[in-house]
């Protein structure tokens, strides 16, 4: 599995925060020390909740290729009728235990 980095971002953050420690350096300017720092900071932050989102929410996701290739068992939820693995044994939305053919 691939993730994803926001590339653009990452470059608008190192951009900027290095426009300003520039500024900070040749303008002597203690305003835009804080400034750059301030942006790392929050960028930095910023990236790592926006990749913990990612990973959460693929984590739901259901891979077809995989599925496929060990042979396993695609049934839907009693409870909350979304589909799922039957070999997971429990519903990866609401937790209810799955029932199913295993012979299909």
């Amino acid at each position: 599995m691939k993730r994803k980095v926001p590339v653009l971002l990452v470059l608008l953050v190192l951009i900027i925060a290095v426009l300003s420690f520039l500024i900070f350096y040749y303008g002597e300017s203690l305003f835009f020390l804080f400034v750059g720092i301030f942006v790392m900071v929050a960028g930095i932050v910023t990236i790592g909740i926006l990749q913990t989102i990612d990973l959460v929410k693929h984590d739901k996701l259901i891979d077809y290729e995989t599925v496929e290739k060990y042979h396993l068992h695609l049934v839907d939820c009693p409870a909350c009728k979304k589909e799922n693995i039957l070999e997971d044994q429990y519903c990866r939305y609401c937790g209810e235990q799955l029932k199913g053919d295993k012979n299909v």
